[in-house]
């Protein structure tokens, strides 16, 4: 892990709509709660949906196989295996919508 590495995330829906996540460490996107990334209200997110990481300079997603996969909408990807993110891209879920909002 790089130190002093942030990626800012805005959630885009449900009751932390608009709330910004900022993510100093390797963290996990799931429905169970007690992470940065818990969204309980999506049952039908996994458990994890992704990781998210830092490796060398670049904040990356890593999904994991889940019943709804892992989407980067405004690139039109689904996910298949890691992957670098960047300032912008808008990460979908099951009924979860992300924006990267910024990144260090």
């Amino acid at each position: 892990m790089d130190k002093g590495k942030k990626l800012d995330i805005e959630v885009l829906t449900g009751p932390l709509d608009g709330h910004v996540i900022t993510i100093e460490d390797k963290a996990e996107w799931t429905c169970l709660a007690g992470g940065l990334l818990a969204f309980p209200w999506d049952t039908e997110l996994g458990q994890p949906q992704s990781w998210f990481m830092v490796e060398e300079e670049d904040w990356l997603i890593e999904p994991i196989s889940s019943s709804h996969g892992t989407y980067i909408f405004n690139r039109e990807m689904k996910l298949s295996e890691k992957t670098v993110l960047q300032k912008g891209d808008i990460l979908k879920a099951s009924k979860t919508w992300i924006m990267i909002k910024d990144m260090s």
